[in-house]
């Protein structure tokens, strides 16, 4: 709970793999100075932080640790009550964790644990949607979340349910 000297040496990397070069590790100095902000209360210092880093990782094509970004980012602005701003940050999250998890083919095992992982963007999602009047879409979300978890669950025992089921 030392925020003041986390905070020192994780500039003091983030400067260190700037000069590096190093874009990945760069950024991922900028997002945990985001979470300690964050931790500390310093909501809007950590939303600057967690969009640089949102940056550089888009600049890689880091998509699951932008999406982390994205996500830490959101929360930030809802705890600032800047809920669209926080709206459109959870969705781009979202999108970027789903193409990730998309990207994992047929490992179900893998894609129920990162869907696990991530639940609680989900979460933090619906209730915002709740938050501005929109509880129809707050529900589709985690009837979403948990549709995708059964399915994950039926293929990792060898059924495949999607064969008799229609896209709605």
């Amino acid at each position: 709970k030392d925020y003041a000297t986390a905070r020192e040496m994780l500039k003091r990397s983030a400067e260190l793999f700037h000069a590096r070069q190093d874009r990945y590790g760069e950024a991922t100095a900028l997002n945990a100075i985001g979470g300690i902000l964050f931790e500390e209360g310093e909501y809007q210092t950590a939303a600057d932080r967690f969009g640089e880093a949102i940056v550089l990782y888009e600049e890689i094509g880091a998509d699951s640790s932008a999406a982390t970004s994205y996500a830490n980012r959101g929360e930030a602005f809802l705890k600032l009550h800047r809920l669209e701003e926080s709206g459109v940050c959870f969705e781009k999250a979202l999108s970027r964790f789903e193409s990730v998890r998309g990207g994992l083919g047929s490992l179900t095992d893998a894609k129920s644990d990162y869907l696990n992982k991530r639940a609680h963007v989900y979460r933090q999602y619906a209730n915002l949607l709740t938050l501005v009047g929109r509880p129809d879409e707050s529900f589709d979300v985690i009837q979403k979340v948990k549709a995708r978890g059964l399915l994950d669950l039926l293929a990792s025992g060898g059924l495949v349910a999607a064969s008799g089921l229609t896209p709605a």
